[in-house]
């Protein structure tokens, strides 16, 4: 088989570098796009474990309350008496040092007694603690090496934190070495006693969780969980958060992206390997007369594919390595625009990745190169060595591939449309790719009536060129439809991504200028650390801003997530009044239930709730409706008293009145203060004033409404960063489909070249030919591409949105990405024959009419 290849392959691909090259790079492509996908969400949920773990310590499980939020210290005592248990109580909040630049930590209350159990944060080399005030003093506070060197902290040091309840000093009892727990989050760790924790954020005499190891055996936690009791839940170490998950099931949605460049580099291997057979039709007639038979045939076409396939497949792997390695920054990026969980690890590339690229490659190969492998098996020795034969011609194969074609496209869309919200998510992804290979046996059919319709217009434009142009792609419209499939392909992504964006641009647009009725705006963290960062303001604050001079009304919010249904929910428990009055001073009055007095005081108790829409589309709730919540009182049931469109959180956010949830959930804390300017002050004037009074005091910032609008539009469009590098190596991908078609056109008509060369035709007017032809080639893809991308952004892009974050997005075409991807298919297609063009121009005269 060796000297086989060597003879029948090897010489040819050698004569067709750039073929090669072609096919090489779009079966390298579409392997480099499934690789960077599946590496960054591994990686991203790699590092997020790795965090996880090194905050956890030793513990292998946590307790937690079903129905309330905290757990007390009976528990603790509880779990402590089980055999071969040790447990520790725990309690995070995120906190500010005003008067450090870089402030912001988070803060880990612990029992000292019994947290060496599980952390160590004492023994570790080249951590410095002053233990005599560490147990006597209340307000030592450990911070780590990074942050302490970043903010010049000497241990001793007194600072200002602030809390839920105001600014308290705290000395510094130690620097801790940035290793296990003291190493995640940069080093943006803090560690407290756990009872001054709870008296500086208003934790009463609760804790976040119980962390669980063993002590020799592993831990049993049926037992521990009947120990006990019911309404205790033992669960394995958290490793996941609903915020990463969220992020992930983006990337999850792009590999349909890495299957369609897939299909694309099927389709550029197919016409190199069809037309390689033709070329070699007389050596395979050669080899079937010396006794080759049909299946050695067979196998030696397959072989050669085979061998593409795996050389491209490795070229992707490591192309997507170095890609992910970028993108793994994407994403953690993504996911840190949202709440601070991960930080930017190492690429983890699986062994099951690299397998699964690398046969999902060759398969690739293989299936493209099958059928004109099995297509030259048929032909005898005898026809083999005839001229003729090199003019496969497919005419009535395709109404076969229109029938077959458009069965997919009505199966598929009438599987979206109906049941897309019911089906497993890889089952919507198969119909889209499905959709898409439909498509692809359509066009030929389509190509030739186009082609048939445009060839008077071409020649009334082009004259010659434009006849000989659209006459070439009557003869061969499956090879000009495929090409067309991929760049159309390509380009119906970048639409559909455009679409989508916005549409949720639009949105989001104008929900923030109705639900943002404020002119300032107090955050206790900059906008550069995420849209939920967990970091608070004290109550007392709202005093002191409401007697700045400028400022005429002020309410306040908390946001905080909340377990519903096992995901986390965003929680906003907000001043209904003042924001109710804040929305008529704007001129624009609060509209709905709430409008009542009744129902407004229903509200302000706590005995009914607010959704938003996309929370009632997930949960399957309505107005009228009654959902449970756990609160730190215990569980308690509200009536859903109104609905309103909302895009504060993917997964759902719930309204409660502000001062029902300092009852409940016993949190005295506020996340925002929103404010109003009076008439005769200017706002910057007043944000001057407030700036320079909350930076010294509490380390907070204040924004204009614009500023976190733009901050909103910011993050939206980080979240389809990914979406755009994969439509980019897409686009790559559908150039080297029209080269390939331009070369092997070329080629193809080489003694058709020759001839018209003969009879007067100058190498200007053949290399205009090449030209108007790819032109075409890019405007029927361009326009494809166009229609496409709509179709996908209404449906079933809109579903998948729907399915993922019960957002109903309305339908709008971005007319500047319209003309903007039509323009560029005409831009790539001119680029990509100039190289066919200039070969096709250089072509000797005598050499070509004697080519065959």
């Amino acid at each position: 088989m060796t000297p086989l290849l060597r003879f029948f392959s090897w010489r040819h691909n050698r004569r067709h570098r750039l073929r090669l090259l072609l096919a090489l790079s779009s079966i390298a492509l579409g392997v480099a796009l499934y690789v960077s996908m599946q590496v960054s969400h591994i990686s991203t949920v790699k590092a997020f474990e790795t965090a996880a773990k090194r905050l956890s310590g030793r513990a292998e499980y946590t307790v937690t309350l079903r129905d309330r939020i905290g757990v007390d210290e009976k528990a603790l005592e509880v779990a402590e008496s089980v055999p071969g248990v040790t447990a520790a109580p725990a309690l995070e909040v995120s906190a500010t040092f005003p008067d450090l630049e870089e402030g912001a930590v988070l803060v880990l209350g612990v029992d000292l007694k019994r947290e060496g159990k599980l952390r160590k944060f004492s023994d570790t080399r080249g951590a410095r603690i002053d233990f005599l005030r560490l147990m006597l003093d209340d307000s030592a506070i450990l911070l780590t090496r990074s942050f302490s060197d970043r903010n010049r902290i000497r241990l001793g040091d007194a600072l200002r934190l602030s809390c839920a309840v105001g600014v308290r000093t705290v000395r510094v009892a130690g620097i801790l070495a940035d290793e296990g727990a003291a190493g995640v989050l940069g080093g943006n760790l803090a560690v407290m006693k756990i009872r001054t924790v709870q008296r500086f954020f208003g934790k009463a005499r609760f804790y976040d969780r119980i962390d669980v190891a063993s002590t020799a055996d592993p831990v049993d936690p049926a037992r521990l969980r009947k120990a006990l009791g019911p309404g205790y839940e033992v669960r394995p170490v958290k490793a996941r958060s609903s915020v990463l998950d969220v992020v992930l099931s983006r990337i999850r949605a792009l590999v349909v992206v890495s299957l369609i460049a897939l299909l694309v580099g099927l389709f550029i291997i197919y016409l190199s390997v069809s037309i390689g057979v033709v070329e070699r039709s007389r050596d395979i007639g050669i080899l079937r007369a010396l006794g080759a038979s049909r299946c050695q045939i067979l196998v030696l076409l397959l072989t050669e594919a085979g061998c593409l396939g795996v050389a491209g497949s490795a070229l992707g792997i490591a192309g997507g390595y170095f890609l992910a390695r970028w993108l793994i920054h994407v994403t953690a990026r993504s996911v840190n625009t949202l709440v601070h969980v991960v930080e930017a690890g190492e690429v983890a590339l699986p062994p099951m990745v690299l397998t699964t690229a690398l046969a999902a490659g060759t398969l690739t190969a293989l299936l493209a190169a099958l059928f004109p492998a099995l297509r030259a098996t048929r032909i005898s020795p005898l026809e083999a060595l005839r001229p003729a034969i090199r003019g496969f011609r497919m005419v009535s194969e395709y109404r076969t591939s229109f029938r077959v074609g458009t069965v997919c496209v009505v199966l598929a869309s009438a599987g979206v449309l109906g049941a897309y919200q019911a089906l497993p998510s890889w089952a919507g992804l198969a119909l889209t790719a499905l959709i898409f290979l439909g498509m692809a046996l359509i066009l030929p059919r389509i190509t030739l009536w186009i082609s048939t319709a445009l060839r008077a217009p071409l020649r009334f434009l082009f004259r010659v060129e434009g006849y000989l142009a659209a006459d070439n792609i009557l003869q061969y419209p499956q090879r000009t439809a495929l090409t067309v499939t991929a760049l159309g392909g390509a380009l119906a992504m970048l639409v559909a991504s455009a679409a989508t964006l916005t549409s949720f641009h639009v949105s989001v647009g104008r929900w923030m200028d109705k639900q943002f009725p404020f002119d300032l705006t107090i955050w206790p963290a900059s906008l550069s650390r995420s849209v939920y960062s967990d970091e608070c303001l004290p109550r007392e604050m709202e005093a002191r801003v409401k007697a700045v001079e400028g400022i005429d009304h002020a309410y306040c919010l908390r946001v905080v997530f909340q377990k519903f249904a096992d995901t986390d929910v965003l929680l906003i428990a907000v001043d209904i009044r003042g924001f109710k009055k804040a929305r008529e001073r704007k001129n624009d009055p609060f509209v709905g239930p709430l409008k009542k007095a009744e129902e407004l005081e229903a509200f302000d108790r706590g005995e009914t709730v607010g959704m938003s829409s996309n929370f009632g589309v997930l949960h399957g709730l309505r107005v009228g409706d009654t959902l449970t919540l756990a609160t730190r009182a215990g569980p308690r049931t509200f009536r859903i008293s109104y609905e309103m469109e909302d895009y504060s959180y993917p997964l759902g956010t719930l309204f409660v009145g502000l001062g029902a949830y300092l009852d409940l959930w016993k949190d005295p804390a506020l996340s925002f203060i929103d404010l109003q300017v009076a008439d005769g002050h200017a706002a910057s004037d007043v944000r001057t004033r407030l700036g320079k009074m909350l930076a010294k005091e509490y380390g907070a910032f204040v924004y204009t409404a614009e500023d976190i609008k733009a901050f909103g539009r910011e993050a939206l469009d980080q979240s389809f960063t990914l979406t755009y590098v994969q439509v980019f190596v897409s686009m790559v991908i559908g150039f080297f489909g029209i080269v390939n078609t331009l070369l092997i056109s070329v080629l193809r008509r080489t003694r058709e070249i020759g001839l018209l060369r003969s009879v007067g035709m100058s190498r200007k007017q053949v290399a205009r030919t090449v030209v108007v032809e790819s032109l075409f080639i890019a405007l029927v893809g361009g326009a494809s591409g166009i229609l496409w991308g709509l179709a996908a952004a209404a449906f079933p892009v809109a579903s998948h949105v729907l399915r993922l974050s019960g957002f109903t997005l309305p339908f709008i075409v971005p007319w500047p990405t319209v003309f903007g991807a039509l323009a560029t298919a005409l831009v790539i297609g001119f680029v990509a024959s100039l190289v066919p063009a200039w070969r096709a121009a250089r072509l000797n005269v005598l050499e070509a009419v004697g080519y065959e």
